[in-house]
């Protein structure tokens, strides 16, 4: 993977976290130990997650939850293309 800025997440004690399942028929529940979010500029990012060791990566998420994690002042990433758009776009309901 290449990105100039990722989030890297070990966890202590493994999370629990519910995905689509491959057949698209509901939710699933996995256990994972760790997170790796990359964050490259011009493109979306990918998320891949580690579960009783095997790595998975997925391009489809909840943008809401991508909003609130590109909008981190700390990440810098306001005024870089394409989580600039996500972040001044208003939500419509």
């Amino acid at each position: 993977m290449k990105s100039e800025s990722l989030i890297d997440i070990i966890f202590t004690k493994p999370a629990t976290i519910s995905l689509m399942r491959a057949d698209h028929r509901g939710r699933e529940e996995k256990t994972v130990a760790q997170l790796l979010i990359t964050l490259p500029a011009n493109q979306w990012p990918s998320v891949c997650v580690k579960s009783d060791g095997v790595a998975m990566c997925f391009t489809k998420y909840d943008p809401l939850v991508l909003k609130a994690l590109v909008s981190e002042p700390a990440l810098g990433l306001s005024s870089v293309p394409p989580y600039d758009w996500l972040i001044n776009h208003a939500e419509k309901r």
